[in-house]
């Protein structure tokens, strides 16, 4: 249960927290859509990948593709706002749960080959 105090009116709500957090996750997750994250990680198929560079800055770090090539890994941290405390009541005892952060780490993921040139992309998270 969750009460909120709004006017003088205690109001109770029953809600999960996960509940919660996928109506602030899917609120946050508007701004964005995986379609245009696409659209703009395929536009670099092609491009040697110190014009990417250029526009992007360094990676967060970089691995090995495994064919002599390497993997640019650009990690940018999300936040998708906050899951508000409540308090519940059981019997005569009153219990609170502090509010919590919802964040996420996303990841851009370019992979380059030997000479340079971007020929593939993966994402993940928005």
């Amino acid at each position: 249960m969750i009460y909120y105090f709004i006017k003088g009116v205690i109001i109770k709500l029953k809600i999960t927290k996960f509940g919660l957090l996928l109506v602030v996750l899917s609120i946050f997750y508007g701004c964005s859509t995986g379609e245009e994250i696409s659209k703009v990680m395929a536009s670099w198929i092609g491009y040697h990948y110190s014009d990417m560079m250029l526009k992007w800055g360094p990676p967060t770090y970089s691995t090995a593709d495994g064919k002599d090539g390497q993997i640019l890994v650009y990690q940018f941290d999300r936040s998708g706002g906050q899951i508000p405390g409540y308090v519940t009541k059981i019997g005569k005892t009153v219990f609170y749960t502090a509010p919590e952060n919802v964040s996420y780490t996303a990841e851009r993921m370019f992979y380059v080959n030997a000479k340079g040139t971007i020929y593939s992309w993966r994402w993940k998270g928005l």
